[in-house]
């Protein structure tokens, strides 16, 4: 299981949304997916990565930044409220065990709030927040 599958289990089980990868989203879920934004159902949240910092080649810790896009209804109020909820629960996060078994250190929002990205193609309104994680990653050449 990735990292993604952990911080996407990890909204899950704090009522964001329902992480559920192998079956299609009823059109009543929120539904949360790693990588791409679906075509529905209407409320969904995306987890995604970008490039973070390098990571240190002899000890075993990565950090990434984390990107979460939450998409709404035609009402711009329903994604933020939901990604204003997100940030609160994740910004200043300091040690927790991920449901995917990953030692997250660290969670920080990288920008003061949700991001109002615009409505999609069939209208419905995107945020984004961002957020920078570190997490305990050993390998055969880190420890």
């Amino acid at each position: 299981m990735t990292i993604l599958d952990g911080f996407a289990e990890w909204l899950h089980k704090q009522g964001h949304g329902v992480y559920a990868p192998d079956r299609a989203y009823g059109d009543d879920e929120i539904g949360i997916v790693v990588g791409a934004s679906p075509s529905s159902p209407d409320e969904v949240i995306v987890v995604a990565t970008y490039q973070g910092q390098e990571s240190d080649f002899k000890l075993g810790y990565d950090e990434s930044h984390i990107q979460l896009r939450v998409r709404g209804t035609q009402d711009a109020s329903r994604a933020f409220r939901r990604a204003q909820a997100i940030y609160d629960d994740w910004h200043g996060t300091g040690s927790v065990e991920l449901p995917s078994g990953h030692q997250v250190l660290s969670v920080i929002g990288t920008q003061s709030g949700p991001i109002p990205i615009g409505r999609d193609d069939n209208g419905r309104f995107e945020h984004t927040i961002n957020f920078r994680a570190e997490w305990r990653n050993t390998s055969n050449n880190r420890a």
